[in-house]
């Protein structure tokens, strides 16, 4: 059993950095936690243990623990998650203030009455040593994006390139969505921005949109920003988009200018039926028949008339 059994949860800043998760992976990475606090923070680095304390094939973990890595901290052949760790050592610590109180008899009260002598079958003053609930998890305006685990830019690596998060750099200080609302102009505020008649933006269903921008366009984070300042730079509003749908728009155009072929140095393009070269083209030929024929006339190869081949077929 874990030396604090009851672990705290804080469910907005939990909600606020994990919306663009499945169900599916919101499970897994819930049992990771509750897993990481019955270990005393931390859990083995062991593909095929997580697997099944989180009832998954070790194939499917691999590519869950690549959308989970931006989470957690890996050092040593071992996981943990940064929230959980300070949480874990701040209620370690209390218990054992607790425990050396307890050791004491307590805690001294100030009671004047104290000293004076106890009638026969009084109940002593023992105060009860209980595990005491951790410190709050509470985020200002300015602080809140240091304080908070980054919700991925490495949220979509893939199985193989999970194993390069476990070097011990420090994480991100801000989220992708953070990123994203600070590259639209906003200031996030616990994850989100507020417009200017108090609508929020990044909500589940912006990360929604930015998710199939990832996963249904194949773009990357850098295609990503890169097009988002684009289209922020070309705004005439000086006030900023409302929604992330706005730049759905020039994401599928940047996806199509990617799907299509590069040319060759050499290769000319191809005249499309009805295209303006295929145009031209036609009207070239019929000028060199032209020419050729009335050249043929002046020659004296071809009379008009005489002849049974149409003068225009050569």
């Amino acid at each position: 059993m874990s030396k604090a059994p009851s672990m705290p949860m804080f469910w907005d800043a939990y909600l606020a950095d994990t919306t663009h998760l499945t169900t599916e992976e919101h499970g897994a990475y819930m049992l990771l936690l509750a897993a990481m606090w019955r270990r005393n923070g931390w859990v083995p680095d062991d593909d095929r243990d997580n697997a099944r304390i989180l009832g998954l094939t070790v194939a499917k973990w691999k590519r869950t623990k690549a959308r989970l890595a931006s989470f957690l901290i890996f050092d040593e052949n071992c996981i943990s998650q940064k929230n959980l760790l300070k949480i874990w050592k701040n209620t370690q610590e209390k218990i054992a203030v607790n425990a050396s109180n307890g050791a004491k008899g307590g805690r001294p009260k100030a009671n004047v009455n104290n000293d004076l002598p106890k009638a026969n079958g009084s109940i002593p003053v023992k105060p009860i040593v209980t595990i005491p609930e951790p410190e709050p998890y509470i985020e200002d305006d300015e602080d809140s994006a240091g304080e908070r685990e980054d919700e991925n830019p490495a949220g979509n690596l893939e199985a193989g390139q999970a194993e390069s998060a476990s070097s011990k750099a420090p994480l991100p200080d801000l989220t992708e969505r953070e990123m994203i609302l600070a590259a639209i102009g906003y200031k996030p505020n616990r994850g989100v921005g507020h417009t200017a008649n108090g609508a929020m933006i990044g909500s589940m269903a912006d990360m929604r949109e930015y998710q199939g921008w990832r996963d249904d366009l194949n773009l990357t984070w850098d295609d990503v920003m890169g097009t988002v300042s684009e289209v922020i730079a070309k705004r005439a509003d000086t006030s900023p988009p409302t929604s992330f749908r706005y730049f759905t728009k020039a994401m599928k155009q940047l996806a199509a200018d990617k799907a299509r072929p590069a040319m060759q140095p050499d290769q000319t393009p191809a005249a499309g039926k009805g295209s303006r070269n295929e145009r031209a083209a036609t009207h070239q030929r019929f000028d060199d028949t032209l020419n050729e024929t009335i050249r043929r006339l002046n020659a004296g190869e071809i009379e008009l008339g005489s002849g049974r081949r149409d003068p225009f077929g050569g």
